[in-house]
């Protein structure tokens, strides 16, 4: 190789970085996203530790990441934003959606990216005496915006409580419909194991669950999963294609493991009206 070639190539291979770089999120490059429950920062040893959660979520290497079971000045996380520290931490932006008060404070769900982040709504959802839920509905401002929302069910195996994540499946499904949101992930932990009426009706309200259904994805708990419960799923079903999806190996820093997914956005799927 000529000297004067080597420089030639090397600014090519630069430029070719970059671009990727910008593109993601734009339907040319894939949207690396992920969903954790990350139990307010407490980790299977029971120790509350927020900068194990950093790490943790650093190592995720997405541009966009859902949290579940996120604190905002509790007495019990020692009144600390977790949304916004998890942010500053990592250099992302961050948005929290409440779902129900601690002493203290509150808690609920959040979203991270490296995107501006608008805030659409919080959707109250049916739940039971012990604990109120949520949706938190966002808007990821990429150069090709999608949309965002993240959801933890009702835990409790109950025929009233199964009657309630269905229900909210609705009624999260009936919100983009109205607002005509397209292309959306709606990823959390929806509590509802593979093949449970929950997961069959995320699938009829028109939603391709990400994750695969085999039982080869395992989540919770996080030393030795034996049930997926952090799902992540597009909508509308044909909205964008797998190009990976996997559940990673984090074993400690929440009783739950991290779910990560690269999908390729169909240039269809997004709305006119961004």
């Amino acid at each position: 190789m000529t000297r004067k070639l080597f420089p030639v190539l090397l600014c090519a291979v630069l430029a070719a970085a970059v671009a990727g770089c910008l593109n993601s999120g734009s339907g040319s490059e894939p949207v690396k996203l992920a969903t954790y429950n990350i139990q307010i920062g407490r980790g299977m040893d029971r120790r509350y530790n927020i900068d194990r959660t950093v790490e943790a979520l650093r190592r995720i290497s997405a541009e966009t990441i859902v949290l579940n079971e996120v604190d905002v000045g509790t007495k019990r996380s020692f009144g600390v934003d977790q949304a916004s520290y998890l942010g500053g931490k990592l250099k992302m932006n961050s948005v929290f959606g409440r779902a129900s008060d601690r002493p203290g404070g509150v808690y609920g769900n959040a979203v991270l990216s490296v995107y501006p982040i608008e805030k659409l709504a919080v959707l109250d959802l049916p739940a039971t005496p012990r604990e109120s839920r949520s949706a938190l509905v966002v808007k990821i401002c990429a150069p090709k915006p999608y949309y965002v929302i993240a959801t933890h069910l009702s835990y409790e195996q109950k025929p009233e409580v199964e009657k309630q994540r269905l229900k909210s499946i609705d009624l999260i499904a009936g919100y983009v419909r109205q607002k005509k949101l397209s292309p959306v992930l709606l990823c959390g932990d929806l509590n509802s194991h593979v093949g449970s009426p929950v997961i069959r009706q995320v699938q009829e309200q028109g939603f391709r669950i990400v994750n695969s259904l085999n039982g080869d994805m395992l989540s919770c708990p996080a030393k030795k999963p034996t049930a997926l419960l952090d799902y992540i799923c597009v909508y509308p079903a044909d909205a964008a294609r797998t190009v990976d999806c996997r559940v990673l190996d984090e074993p400690l820093a929440s009783d739950h493991r991290p779910v990560r997914a690269e999908l390729l956005f169909q240039l269809s799927s997004f709305s006119s009206k961004q």
